[in-house]
């Protein structure tokens, strides 16, 4: 942008300034999907990731993430590349909210982070049932003073401030699968040594249709037939791939 400033002999001068873009860093929960064990309290670990290439002298974090605890149960955070001095804490204050926050007090220390790093790994506990269920993680950007990264610039940290959630906040989910389980229902033994008249029928419940099966004989129906006296083993895979 320029300027022209004229006085009162009708003398003029002009000046101009430079406005850039400044990209911030993209900060993105990937959908997490797992098979529920039916185990309670199944752990499930959810990796935040950088997703652009703007992750560049950083000095100071400050994200809050927003949960669904009916899922799931936040147990901690870890991060395995911001520095020890930054005095990182991943904290769950109050129900459905993780607060995380750091800052390089001394200035010494800012981080860069390449496309794909992982910034922090959030740990919950599946407190669902049989069914599955899903949780959200979304981006809290509702604060209009809340300031999400400040780059380094000593001795102040000019800040990322309320960037639109969307542009550079993805939203993920934790997606638990139905408990999938299956039991031999029916079996026919062979009647005569060396005989192949024998069957086996295996019954599954839970999951999510459509089923397929494998028999360690190379069958593929929830029936294996014309089979002799041994050992058999079913695997069933549902259309999650549970």
């Amino acid at each position: 942008y320029t300027v022209t400033v004229t006085d009162g002999h009708l003398c003029t001068a002009t000046a101009s300034a430079v406005i850039t873009l400044v990209i911030g860093p993209q900060t993105t929960v990937p959908p997490v999907t797992a098979c529920y064990s039916g185990t309670p309290g199944q752990p499930v670990s959810v990796p935040v990731i950088i997703s652009n290439s703007a992750f560049v002298n950083v000095g100071a974090i400050s994200l809050t993430l927003l949960f669904n605890n009916s899922v799931l149960s936040f147990v901690n955070g870890t991060s395995a590349v911001i520095p020890g001095n930054w005095g990182l804490i991943i904290a769950n204050p109050s129900t459905e909210v993780i607060k995380v926050a750091g800052f390089d007090p001394d200035h010494s220390t800012p981080m860069t982070l390449a496309n794909g790093s992982t910034l922090f790994t959030l740990n919950f506990v599946y407190t669902g049932g049989a069914s599955g269920g899903t949780s959200t993680l979304v981006w809290d950007d509702s604060d209009p003073s809340f300031c999400e990264y400040a780059m380094d610039s000593p001795p102040q940290n000019p800040a990322f401030c309320d960037i639109p959630t969307g542009d550079y906040y993805i939203n993920g989910s934790v997606t638990i699968y139905p408990f999938l389980s299956a039991g031999i229902s029916a079996q026919t033994n062979t009647g005569c040594n060396g005989a192949s008249n024998g069957s086996a029928t295996v019954t599954v419940s839970g999951g999510t249709t459509p089923y397929t099966y494998v028999w360690t004989n190379s069958q593929t129906t929830s029936t294996a037939t014309g089979l002799s006296a041994g050992t058999y083993t079913v695997t069933v895979t549902d259309g999650h791939l549970c």
